[in-house]
């Protein structure tokens, strides 16, 4: 199958914007506008000759590979880079805390703005507040490595198939294989 891949290397020598080929068939057979000149021939015959039909297929199979793994993800924490920011100042928090708690200092809560708004609405410490969010940074750590893992497990899997006829159900049992983590 032509993919493309190949398309954008015969755009990159210039010879499809100036309306030489007309199209390329999947056995590679290409349809010419107008006479080409014997070096846009060998151009075109070259990419074509060199062309790797699962280049295009591989990758989008690994963009599904990593579409899974963000669903997957999504399964242990809310999406956002502004979330992203809230779960980090709240490790951070929890870390500080902790720290300072087994230091044997007095806790200023308003150094700790995000577990002292929690800690004040619930009715609890500055610590439990700490210890839950960080059991909660623990677990996800765990998972996320597991995804980690598992998606470049998976996407070395698919770089390693190589039959052509096969490799889009071979690379999509590969994905439906994996086994992802769900929160507790």
């Amino acid at each position: 199958m032509i993919t493309y891949t190949i398309w954008d290397e015969i755009r990159a020598a210039g010879l499809s914007a100036n309306g030489l080929i007309g199209g390329i068939g999947e056995d590679g057979h290409v349809t010419w506008i107008r006479q080409p000149s014997a070096a846009q021939r060998a151009t075109v015959e070259a990419a074509i000759a060199a062309h790797d039909p699962l280049v295009g297929l591989r990758a989008r199979m690994i963009a599904i590979l990593q579409g899974a793994a963000e669903d997957a993800r999504l399964r242990w924490v809310t999406p956002g880079s502004a979330k992203a920011l809230e779960y980090d100042a709240k490790r951070r928090e929890a870390e500080a805390i902790i720290a300072e708690i087994a230091a044997g200092n007095t806790l200023a809560a308003a150094a700790y703005p995000f577990a002292n708004r929690r800690a004040t609405r619930l009715g609890t410490t500055l610590d439990a507040v700490a210890q839950e969010w960080s059991t909660k940074a623990g677990v996800w750590t765990t998972a996320g490595a597991e995804i980690a893992d598992l998606t470049e497990a998976a996407a070395n899997a698919i770089g390693a198939l190589t039959d052509s006829a096969t490799f889009e159900a071979d690379a999509k049992a590969v994905i439906d294989a994996i086994a992802w983590p769900t929160p507790p």
